[in-house]
């Protein structure tokens, strides 16, 4: 006692102690317990670090997330260079969505520990949540020479490489991590986005087979195998995957839109409309079907039904451009030669308009050659399917995957053709 005040006293020894039976109850999730023997030790020393982080924890594991990060504040000011306090501490701002915060605290703590693995991972991930690509990858390049076989690593530096456009460095991390973990389903599926990307079908085709052979269930590669097959005009393989898809997720749009294409081309017609029919009762939201549908009818020879399904599409669509051909077949099939040549009239229903030369191009003319000259030189040209090719029919979807660059990306800031009959709009 001294001038009337009881000082708490701990030695060195008492305060481990303590610690280290704080650390076995919050192990064992007696929080109380745990919180009850830090108060004591924070009594004696309010601004001891290793009980305030521990603290935290307490308040962690009851999602006291904003709790923690004040605790945990007054731990780092305690001591500033401890890289597993500031660990704690941006993961907690990550989680309240205080990314900015969270950067700070893991570039204050780098400069005090720079090849600290967890704050360069925690820094990476923030900088890539907000768009700082750049940065991100600079961070995670750095954790990456640290530690080459750390998953979460190559998968963050993946995705941001993907979304610069380095198509060859983002298949060159997948394939590391490949050589690493196999079996990892989620990298190798990443690793098709490449291959589609790349327009490489083959590849993606083969790791898609992988994944369903590790993963029988794994319904984003059943709903890829089965559309990449259809790309491909490997029809009669797609109905299987398809199937499958469709067993696991009887409301997948895309599964049931590949899979009565593919049945009508490669099965059986008659399926796929039973199927269409059924997926429309179930589904009435789901209006594509009705083209699909419409389709289906043409191949099981059945052109009347087809034309009421092209009705309805029209109500729906837009652009209509695929009901209004589909009609215009199922009417010649019904020797109705003069009702399809007024659907396939051009103008009857486009109208056309002369753009002004976007910036940068002198006229029109310029623009246009451009425009000419990128999509005869766009890697899809190097290989025709029957059912996509620019020469072949069905689509060009391929130009305008959301990827397009120069004259195609202008081109597509023109906006949609309009219709000039209210009939087709």
């Amino acid at each position: 006692m001294w001038g009337g005040l009881h000082l708490a006293v701990m030695t060195h020894e008492a305060v481990c102690q303590k610690l280290g039976e704080a650390t076995r109850s919050l192990n064992a999730g007696q929080l109380r317990v745990a919180e009850k023997l830090l108060a004591g030790i924070l009594g004696a020393y309010p601004n001891q670090a290793d009980a305030l982080h521990m603290l935290s924890h307490v308040s962690l594991q009851r999602g006291e997330v904003t709790q923690a990060v004040g605790v945990l504040e007054r731990a780092v000011t305690a001591r500033p260079a401890d890289p597993d306090i500031r660990t704690t501490l941006a993961n907690a701002l990550g989680s309240l969505s205080r990314l900015q915060d969270a950067i700070s605290v893991c570039r204050v703590g780098l400069k005090h520990v720079p090849e600290n693995l967890s704050l360069l991972v925690i820094l990476g991930r923030a900088l890539g949540v907000l768009g700082d690509d750049d940065a991100a990858i600079e961070a995670l390049e750095k954790a990456r020479s640290l530690n080459g076989t750390d998953l979460a690593i190559l998968s963050m530096l993946g995705a941001l490489y993907f979304r610069q456009g380095d198509l060859t460095r983002t298949a060159q991390i997948y394939e590391t991590a490949l050589e690493i973990a196999p079996d990892d389903i989620e990298t190798r599926f990443n690793l098709v986005s490449v291959h589609i990307r790349n327009f490489d079908y083959d590849a993606a085709i083969i790791d898609l087979q992988r994944i369903v052979k590790i993963d029988g269930d794994h319904l984003p590669s059943l709903r890829t195998l089965g559309n990449i097959l259809g790309r491909t005009d490997r029809y009669g393989e797609a109905i299987q995957p398809l199937k499958r898809a469709m067993s696991l997720d009887p409301k997948d749009n895309l599964s049931a839109n590949e899979l009565i294409y593919a049945l009508a081309i490669a099965g059986d017609p008659r399926e796929a409309v039973h199927l269409g029919e059924t997926y429309l009762r179930d589904n009435p939201r789901a209006t594509f079907m009705h083209r699909q549908l419409a389709f289906a009818h043409l191949r099981a020879a059945q052109p009347k039904f087809a034309i009421t399904c092209c009705d309805h599409a029209l109500q729906t669509d837009h652009p209509p451009t695929t009901a209004l051909s589909l009609k215009a077949a199922a009417l010649n099939e019904l020797d109705d030669r003069a009702a399809a040549a007024e659907i396939l009239g051009l103008a009857n229903f486009v109208q056309t308009t002369t753009p002004p030369a976007p910036d940068g191009y002198e006229t029109l003319r310029h623009f246009n050659e451009d425009l000419q000259a990128q999509i005869l030189n766009h890697p899809s040209l190097d290989y025709m399917p029957s059912n996509r090719s620019m020469k072949k029919g069905r689509g060009t979807i391929e130009l305008f995957d959301g990827a397009e660059k120069g004259t195609l990306a202008v081109f597509g800031d023109f906006g949609c053709f309009q219709a000039s009959d209210p009939r087709y709009c």
